[in-house]
């Protein structure tokens, strides 16, 4: 039997807990497999049942469970909570982040075919989207030192070579699945986070494998790219002429053509646990 550790939270994270389990247990059912899940109180809930987001129950069957099945934290009731460490966000969703080093957030975004007109942007650039955002968890600005005072107030966004670097491994893992290309997304014109993004990423994509030659990738770290938002709009006008703009020099990018990071290939047996993604 695997315990999986149930967190509904707030807002719509019980109901749509509640709506996914028997679809989850009828998935394990048809793979052989026998799920025991367990609920505990996590974020607003548990603070207004115990006076705090994250209490040591909760805690207790994390540790004991083979994975933990989270819904949602948060509200504007919460907010007003006097110290914000104690706030759902900070006070559960972060700790539960850092505790299980779960460094990876991985978000599909998908417009299947007919879809394309249920959105404000132009369905010429939604057809056929297929797009996996992966962002680091544990480091960064959410667990730096922060201070907020009358007039002002500081966030540090502090890494380590070592939590970019595992983060890298993991979305080249899945970009090999999926069709081979990687984008670094950054600001290293302006911060040294980035600069520090860009070198780890340099020598990671050495190591990786392009495919049945065995050539190691080298190149292609790519400047975020700017699309004037109002040709992006269903119905907007901007003041471009249509072109595409970088902010500083380089070829001009495409919503429908991402620049990739790499050609990646092969060693799916590596990788065969990401599949899901």
């Amino acid at each position: 039997m695997i315990k999986i550790a149930v967190l509904g939270g707030d807002g719509i994270g019980p109901e749509v807990i509640e709506a996914s389990l028997p679809v989850i247990d009828a998935a394990a059912k048809k793979s052989g497999l026998k799920l025991d899940f367990e609920k505990a109180l996590v974020g607003g809930a548990a603070y207004d049942a115990t006076g705090h987001p994250l209490p040591p129950a909760t805690l207790k069957l994390c540790d004991s469970a083979a994975a933990i099945y989270f819904g949602a934290v948060g509200g504007p009731k919460y907010d007003a909570i006097p110290d914000p460490n104690l706030r759902p966000e900070r006070g559960a969703l972060l700790p539960l982040r850092k505790r299980y080093t779960l460094y990876a957030n991985v978000r599909p975004a998908v417009v299947y075919p007919g879809l394309e007109k249920n959105s404000a942007l132009k369905p010429e650039y939604l057809k056929g989207m297929d797009m996996l955002v992966i962002r680091e968890l544990t480091g960064g600005a959410y667990f730096g030192k922060k201070e907020l005072k009358k007039d002002s107030a500081y966030d540090v966004i502090a890494y380590t070579a070592k939590e970019i670097e595992r983060l890298l491994h993991f979305a080249f893992k899945a970009a090999m699945l999926r069709k081979k290309r990687l984008t670094l997304v950054h600001k290293a014109n302006v911060l040294s986070t980035s600069v520090l993004w860009k070198q780890v990423a340099a020598r990671v994509a050495k190591k990786i494998p392009q495919g049945g030659g065995g050539r190691l990738l080298r190149r292609r770290l790519h400047h975020v790219f700017d699309q004037p938002a109002g040709r992006l709009r269903r119905g907007g006008h901007g003041e471009h002429d249509g072109r595409h703009h970088h902010r500083r020099g380089g070829p001009g990018d495409r919503l429908d053509r991402p620049h990739p990071l790499g050609q990646l290939g092969g060693q799916e047996d590596q990788v065969g646990r990401l599949r899901a993604l």
